[in-house]
């Protein structure tokens, strides 16, 4: 803001430059730190007289004190991963995945619900550290995908934030909870891949391995043994078949 004629002229950091500056850990962050520059032709006086080129030592400076917020959060099984957008830049090593959960409602106390564990690991997505993504871990992933009940469309995914020292800002201001936000939703649109499979004679069972939980609609007829030189034989009457939890 400036107004004709003058002496204080106000500006408003935008959130892309404030939320860059805020990620350097040397600039900034109190008094001792923060000085400003300036190029030739950023202003003058009302008789065209340009600014003189210097360098200012900040005379008061305010630290960051506001608590930061969740503004969105999107879910998509086919990646596995869950992308927090921040309203400021936020210092990823302070991450505690266990204490943010995916849940099936907006309640505090949903009828299904998933913390998250600490094998879970976050990147950033672009430069400012205020949008991050978390590339959700073995036991999470299938665990979410594993219930029928919980993320499997938008109205059954929510994120929860279930304490204060969740994340931390680079200030150091914990993160507002308790937050439930619903997530943005994208299905799993990746076909299953069979990672291994097992075959005991003695007591006629195979075991088939796959990368995700998979649905009971399996049609066990349309398996075919083969061997080294193609000879085929195809399954034609199992006499009973069942899923298990885990591999």
């Amino acid at each position: 803001k400036l107004s004709h004629g003058g002496l204080m002229l106000e500006i408003v950091l935008g959130e892309i430059d404030l939320n860059l500056v805020k990620r350097f850990t040397q600039l900034f962050t109190n008094r001792n730190n923060s000085f400003v520059t300036w190029k030739s032709g950023l202003i003058n006086d009302n008789y065209g007289n340009p600014l003189i080129n210097d360098t200012q030592h900040v005379n008061a400076f305010f630290e960051d004190l506001v608590p930061p917020i969740l503004n969105r959060a999107i879910i998509d099984l086919s990646r596995d991963v869950i992308v927090f957008k921040f309203s400021e830049t936020m210092k990823l090593d302070t991450f505690k995945a266990p204490q943010f959960a995916v849940q099936s409602s907006a309640n505090h106390t949903p009828l299904q619900s998933r913390y998250l564990t600490a094998d879970s690991k976050v990147i950033p997505v672009g430069y400012d550290w205020h949008i991050f993504e978390m590339s959700l871990g073995y036991d999470d992933m299938h665990a979410l995908k594993r219930n029928l009940n919980l993320a499997v469309n938008k109205n059954s995914s929510f994120i929860r934030i279930n304490s204060s020292n969740a994340i931390d800002d680079m200030n150091g201001n914990q993160v507002t909870a308790i937050q439930i936000e619903q997530l943005v939703f994208f299905e799993d649109k990746i076909r299953p891949e069979l990672k291994d499979f097992h075959l005991n004679m003695s007591n006629g069972i195979m075991r088939l391995v796959f990368n995700e939980p998979i649905s009971f609609g399996f049609n066990p007829h349309y398996i075919q043994f083969f061997d080294s030189n193609n000879i085929t034989y195809n399954l034609t009457n199992p006499t009973f078949w069942r899923g298990t939890g885990t591999d």
